[in-house]
């Protein structure tokens, strides 16, 4: 578990019931005696696209819910404070680290005392009974705080400024029935719409249809009747006004009426004979489609040429050596970024992933197999021209995190370390064997220096070294460069290569594309190694297929089949 998320139980007694808050009447919902509370809780959570992401953690078989308006892609994500649906609350955020902490309680929580920037309650539905932290694109996690069976709960979401950065967030979870999401205490819109505050009322109506008034929405959001009409004119919505009533409709998009959702309550059906699949004479025919399938892909690929000068990487380093590719030792990282071969090895360098939490991570692998922990190391570092010293950025993380530039001998692990501010925009553009060129920021130009011993970095005086190509630094997205001699290339379902200040393009074989999930790499000047992938008009009889381009010609090559690679290795800049 993350050293930051931490997880418990607390037994306490609330006391005096505190009213007045909901109308002064006391809700049956809430328990004013002893309740159980299960927590989870991390200080340094860093949102994801200014989003907290709750989910339904992924344990057996969960029960479903046919809602397609509470689908997570159906609609807006979390409005001005949150919004909930099934399996799925999201929580407008920003950027900064926040403190988040979920709670379980075995009853109806009190009224809140302390003082909330913003009080929100709504519905959720959780089909797993257990709920974890996420990120937007993280999926579901793996473990969680356990609130109980299956079903609906309530969850009261507060929020309130940090004295550091970020907002410190608390959400009480306990089982009870569908009522319609309420606003309790609403602080200065900061962000988010309030028209994504009555989708989160919508939603959770019957149908997706909700008979009300102006004035109505107005109590339930903590908003006067102006900024109602204001947000009944937003996206998502559908208003029809009949003089004494506003019915309001959600509109989701249009992939999501067929979600994963099914009626709650309600088993699938059981399929009878007719229903069973198909016969041996039918499977047959499909047999023969999918094989006729695979060879006209097949027939499509370029010819075979050589393997990769250098390797890839997957579960495995591995590495051409000689007449034969070769497995230099395991990967210690499960979603590796960027590789390089070097004098001794290879280095190599991403993310391993452990649950939902992302670490960067580097690591050196040698020839002899033994591998040596780099330490948390970004992905675009750099290596010496002698491939024997490697420049690289650790980006300080938490509230109070520091970043260092290391100088790194591979040989006998010596290291320099000059303390930096964090940056995520950094960038590495040279390395000797002492000294390292980078830009503080990847857009500026102006180069800084930095020479192992010294204190501080000082302006470049002249240009850092560099091979006959960009080498390891991982460049712009979709545009790759090979700076010595000139050239670079974007690409997607066409190539189009830059040759001072020219231009051709080439395609990939039809219906292919350039995947970009995995970088392309130069393998020298003028042969780029790529991997192609499929499109909306079919492409997958070229899984685990990797190509070389001829950038001078448009030559293509296959190198590789039937390999699912997680990296190419960037070849040695001198390497002969």
């Amino acid at each position: 578990m993350d050293r930051n998320l931490r997880c418990g139980r607390l037994y306490f007694r609330h006391g005096q019931f505190l009213s007045g808050l909901l109308g002064g009447e006391q809700d049956s919902a809430y328990d004013p005696f002893v309740a159980l509370v299960r927590f989870l809780a991390d200080d340094e959570y860093r949102p994801e696209f200014s989003s907290v992401v709750i989910r339904d953690v992924t344990v057996g078989t969960r029960q479903r819910l046919r809602a397609p308006l509470l689908n997570e892609g159906a609609g807006p994500l979390w409005g001005t404070v949150g919004r909930a649906g099934a399996g799925w609350l999201q929580l407008a955020a920003s950027d900064q680290y926040e403190r988040v902490r979920l709670e379980a309680h075995d009853a109806g929580p009190p009224p809140e005392s302390e003082d909330w920037r913003d009080v929100l309650e709504t519905p959720y539905y959780s089909g797993t009974g257990t709920v974890g932290l996420t990120s937007t694109t993280g999926g579901n996690p793996g473990s969680g705080l356990e609130l109980g069976p299956p079903g609906y709960y309530r969850a009261r979401v507060c929020r309130r400024p940090a004295d550091d950065e970020g907002d410190v967030w608390v959400v009480r979870f306990w089982a009870g029935d569908v009522r319609p999401p309420q606003w309790l205490v609403r602080g200065p819109i900061a962000g988010g719409s309030v028209t994504d505050d009555v989708y989160a009322l919508v939603s959770w109506a019957p149908d997706g249809r909700l008979t009300t008034s102006a004035a109505e929405l107005a109590e339930a959001l903590l908003v006067d009747v102006a900024t109602v009409g204001s947000a009944l004119r937003g996206d998502y919505l559908i208003v029809e006004d009949s003089g004494s009533a506003l019915v309001v409709t959600g509109v989701a998009e249009p992939d999501d009426e067929d979600d994963e959702f099914a009626d709650e309550g309600h088993d699938e059906p059981d399929p009878g004979p007719a229903d069973a699949g198909p016969g041996p004479a039918a499977a047959g025919f499909v047999h023969q489609f999918l094989e006729e399938y695979r060879l006209a892909g097949l027939r499509r690929r370029p010819p075979p040429g050589p393997p990769p000068r250098t390797g890839y990487v997957n579960a495995e380093i591995v590495m051409w050596r000689g007449d034969r590719l070769v497995t230099v030792a395991a990967c210690p990282l499960n979603d590796p970024h960027t590789a390089a071969e070097v004098a001794g090895g290879v280095v190599v360098a991403g993310d391993h992933i452990v649950g939902n939490k992302r670490y960067e991570r580097a690591a050196y692998a040698t020839w002899d197999g033994s591998v040596v922990d780099l330490g948390a190391l970004r992905a675009n570092f750099q290596i010496s021209p002698d491939g024997t010293v490697l420049a690289a950025y650790e980006l300080g993380t938490g509230r109070r995190g520091q970043s260092f530039l290391h100088l790194i001998d591979l040989a006998d692990d010596t290291r320099h370390a000059l303390t930096m501010p964090a940056s995520v925009d950094l960038h590495i553009t040279g390395v000797t064997r002492d000294t390292v060129w980078y830009r503080p920021r990847r857009a500026d130009p102006a180069e800084m220096c930095w020479t192992a011993g010294r204190a501080e970095a000082v302006p470049a005086t002249g240009p850092p070294p560099v091979g006959s190509w960009e080498g390891p630094v991982a460049p712009e997205h979709r545009h790759y460069a090979a700076h010595h001699c000139g050239r670079s290339f974007h690409a997607g379902d066409r190539i189009t290569v830059d040759d001072a200040g020219g231009h051709r393009t080439y395609r990939v074989p039809a219906p292919g594309r350039v995947d970009h999930r995995v970088a392309p790499v130069w393998e020298d000047p003028d042969h780029l190694l790529l991997v192609p992938g499929a499109t909306v008009n079919g492409g997958l009889e070229f899984h685990g297929c990797l190509l070389r381009l001829d950038v001078t010609t448009g030559a293509l090559q296959t190198v590789a089949t039937d390999t699912v690679i997680g990296t190419f290795i960037w070849p040695w800049p001198r390497r002969g």
